[in-house]
């Protein structure tokens, strides 16, 4: 389980996603996660570091996320997440056709993959 609260007066990124929901970063890009707000400083993690894009569908954010190597400066394995932003239900795919089969089956087309 992923938990990274922060109470933090400044940070690197804060966007706003849909409802209570944030691409954060405290210091640095390869930080961003996504996060859920709870008052004007206050963030808990929902998907971890780093995202590397997202996209928002209907109540939806689905993301793709890898850790971040530092030594050589690459990303590793991606992960693939789909939260529901009004159940706070989050559903991780570790494999990218596993992924693209249940946006399929969903009938979640035409997504606008940014970061």
């Amino acid at each position: 389980m992923f938990i990274n609260f922060c109470n933090c007066d400044s940070l690197h990124t804060n966007k706003k996603l849909i409802n209570d929901y944030y691409l954060v970063a405290t210091d640095s890009e390869d930080q961003l996660t996504i996060s859920k707000k709870f008052d004007e400083r206050s963030f808990i993690g929902v998907i971890p570091p780093t995202i590397v894009s997202y996209s928002i569908f209907k109540e939806f954010i689905l993301a793709k996320q890898s850790e971040y190597n530092f030594d050589n400066k690459s990303y590793g394995k991606m992960n693939y997440y789909i939260l529901n932003t009004k159940s706070g239900k989050k559903t991780k795919f570790l494999e990218e056709s596993e992924f693209n089969a249940y946006l399929i089956n969903k009938k979640i087309i035409n997504l606008n993959w940014s970061k």
